[in-house]
């Protein structure tokens, strides 16, 4: 365990102790490609955002939209209609598609070349169930009390009285083939005098797979690098039914003991919107892929994650996802 914290420390050493140098880049500058982003549902009509990419060395974080391209929309492999320039690289059908078509964009702007992308609208899966159970329990707050100047002790500043509802969601998996999904949580919360609508992420099922340990992080001793996820594949449960599960934790009361004025608010009722949602192969990849580089971003002992892209000539996703009906459980606090 001494060895560890020697070699940490020598590390950060090296990293910090170093000069500044300034080293020129001398590849090649590529041109700009057409980049677009659109994920399909049968919600909704069509639409999707086209920008220009950006040599990474470039300094902000605007991308240039593309207003002047040429958008064509297919269904099956027929022309369906010519998609229309709404304002800001946005640009919008008058088509909703259904489960089982193939979706194409083909995307073509004077000084590009014409990019395109195809994806397949998945089945719906309904949600055929959905249980809850709670359980009451006690969380401490403790730290330091006392003046400027004087002494400060250890002290319990707070009492909070939380409420862990656990949810399980049923839905059959289809065992003809491989199937992606996510899983959407709106919660509208009611407080005395408003209402205020959040979702709610970081799932711990054993579907999600986020128990990813980073060597670099069991090197420092630092928490395990877990990555929560919103979405799944059916390895663990194809063709079977299974019962997803994740929690909220409400607070139902909170004391305060450190003399200063509670911002508490308490939540007089919940309304749960759970949404399972069946998504298409290359929609699982870049939400994943995104995910990941998110999570390491700013580490300097990993190799960069790189996003998945299924548009052809350019850069960017063409997803598309079927939601269930929406699951609605009411708490009462």
């Amino acid at each position: 365990m001494k060895t560890k914290h020697i070699l940490a420390v020598l590390i950060i050493g090296l990293l910090t102790c170093g000069c500044d140098k300034t080293i020129e880049f001398n590849g090649k500058i590529t041109s700009p490609m057409l980049v677009v982003s659109s994920f399909v549902t049968p919600d909704s009509v069509i639409k999707a955002e086209v920008t220009k990419s950006r040599f990474f060395l470039d300094e902000g974080y605007v991308f240039d939209r593309v207003t002047n391209a040429d958008f064509n929309l297919y269904v099956n492999g027929i022309l369906k209609e010519k998609m229309v320039h709404t304002g800001y690289g946005i640009y919008l059908s008058g088509y909703r598609p259904h489960p089982g078509e193939e979706i194409k964009i083909e995307v073509a702007a004077q000084g590009f070349t014409t990019i395109s992308g195809t994806s397949v609208i998945p089945a719906q899966t309904p949600i055929l169930k959905v249980d809850t159970s709670s359980v009451i329990e006690k969380e401490y707050y403790i730290g330091s009390k006392g003046g400027y100047g004087g002494m400060n002790s250890q002290d319990t500043l707070s009492e909070l009285t939380l409420k862990k509802i656990s949810f399980r969601v049923k839905f059959k998996d289809d065992g003809d083939k491989r199937n992606y999904y996510r899983l959407v949580v709106r919660k509208r919360i009611y407080f005395e005098d408003s209402a205020l609508d959040v979702y709610l992420g970081n799932f711990e099922d054993i579907v999600f797979g986020n128990q990813q340990t980073n060597d670099i992080g069991s090197l420092f001793e630092f928490s395990r690098n877990n990555y929560n996820y919103d979405t799944f594949a059916d390895d663990l449960l194809n063709g079977k039914e299974y019962e997803l599960k994740f929690y909220n934790i409400i607070t139902v009361d909170q004391k305060d003991f450190s003399g200063y004025e509670s911002q508490f608010r308490k939540e007089q009722r919940s309304t749960y919107f759970i949404y399972l949602q069946q998504i298409s192969p290359d929609y699982y990849l870049y939400a994943r892929s995104s995910s990941a580089a998110a999570n390491l971003s700013g580490n300097p002992f990993t190799e960069p994650v790189q996003i998945h892209s299924n548009i052809k000539n350019g850069i960017g996703v063409l997803g598309s996802y079927t939601s269930s009906a929406a699951a609605v459980v009411d708490v009462v606090n």
